[in-house]
């Protein structure tokens, strides 16, 4: 409830800052967006770009509704100390649905230099860029790699942000802390997944110097909900058996803690632009729902004049365990068994990609950006085999173009 109220001061921004008569008070609307194509020839696979996406590219046909989105936004400038940013956003969801979503709806107090607080729904920040990554112009690339960032489908958090900074030397010192709650939906296997009363927290340490950005991330996650197998789980507690009890427990994620860690560093020197970002994350040992998860992602681009080569190379992989159930060897309960290992089966993410590019900036505000990647791909949640689920030779290669745009 509270947030809620917040989100609606967020909204009432707009009318303060007309009413105010400090000089600086103001308005600013943007409208941005991205038109899309993809397409590859792997007839009997599908691409996504995220967890949150209902449908993917899929073989032989030409597809607008991976990387389309069309967004708006309004910050509204009170006084020195005093703004705020309303965002909305629509591109394809978990349902289908182009509805348009309320991605930020902050207010922002900076009563000092060196210290601002946030309240309201928030962008997730946890790698760089990762808080507007649904902003394709500001992004080098076509998109955002999915490995390392489909498996974070929450686009923003109901909550607050407390960010501090220091000037050190020619650089910025900088820390921040967040917490908060999200309802993200997701498909996994081509079921939707409603992820109820997600909570986040967390913090970040950075440093910004003339061109080096470097940042550690970490935190956690709380979830209240054990989304689409809380049937399953139910059905085992009602068999009077200590295997089928142990074997819900096992696979209920419910107020279980997943961690997160993330390495940021990001050196823009002139025509040179390399990103790079190592990330790891967590889940307890005591459950076999989903195995913990490391990877990368990296991209090197050099400018030359208004036309931008890149090079970009992203890698999960899942931890594996032993994925015993404790149900083997039970009499009539080879259904329940086969569920749990098809849920567990939806959460491996073992995937690497190449990819090359070029983005032109015909102006500023406009940039038309043209990239092949090439896909290798065991279990994967965004690389679907829609005629062999348990196909672990999952190969691709996607092309896109995209015209991104921000209007000021």
């Amino acid at each position: 409830m509270l947030f809620r109220m917040l989100i609606c001061v967020a909204l009432a921004l707009p009318a303060m800052a007309k009413a105010a008569g400090d000089q600086t008070a103001g308005l600013r609307p943007t409208v941005f967006g991205t038109f899309g194509l993809t397409w590859h020839a792997s007839d009997h696979l599908s691409y996504r770009r995220s967890l949150d996406q209902a449908r993917g590219t899929r073989g032989g046909r030409l597809d607008t509704r991976t990387d389309s989105v069309l967004g708006v936004q309004l910050n509204a400038r009170v006084n020195d100390d005093f703004d705020g940013v309303v965002q909305a956003v629509s591109r394809q969801n978990a349902t289908g649905s182009w509805q348009p979503r309320l991605t930020w709806a902050f207010a922002r107090f900076e009563p000092v230099e060196g210290f601002q607080l946030r309240l309201g729904r928030l962008g997730l920040d946890t790698m760089l860029g990762f808080d507007s990554r649904l902003i394709g112009y500001a992004y080098p690339a076509v998109r955002p790699s999915p490995e390392g960032l489909a498996m974070i489908p929450v686009d923003y958090l109901d909550g607050a942000d407390l960010t501090l900074r220091h000037l050190v030397g020619k650089g910025l010192l900088q820390l921040k802390l967040f917490s908060g709650d999200s309802d993200p939906d997701v498909v996994l296997g081509g079921t939707r997944a409603e992820l109820a009363d997600q909570r986040i927290n967390g913090l970040h340490v950075g440093y910004q110097g003339e061109h080096i950005h470097l940042r550690l991330s970490h935190g956690y996650s709380r979830s209240r909900d054990s989304a689409g197998i809380a049937p399953v789980l139910d059905a085992l507690r009602n068999i009077p058996l200590p295997q089928t009890r142990a074997a819900a427990d096992a696979y209920d994620m419910r107020s279980a803690r997943s961690g997160f860690t993330i390495f940021d560093l990001s050196v823009d020197d002139g025509p040179l632009l390399f990103m790079t970002s190592l990330f790891r994350f967590r889940q307890p040992q005591d459950k076999q729902i989903i195995a913990s998860q490391r990877g990368s992602r990296s991209l090197l681009l050099y400018r030359f004049g208004r036309w931008s080569p890149y090079v970009g190379y992203a890698r999960m992989r899942t931890d594996r365990n032993d994925g015993a159930t404790g149900l083997e060897g039970i009499p009539g309960l080879e259904p329940l068994q086969a569920a749990l290992l098809e849920a567990r089966r939806r959460g491996l993410f073992d995937q690497r990609s190449v990819s090359l590019g070029v983005r032109y900036d015909p102006r500023p505000g406009l940039a038309l950006k043209a990239q092949v990647e090439r896909v290798i791909a065991g279990q994967s949640p965004v690389v679907d085999d829609l005629r062999d689920p348990s196909n672990e030779r999952r190969r691709l290669t996607l092309f896109s173009v995209a015209l991104d745009f921000a209007f000021f």
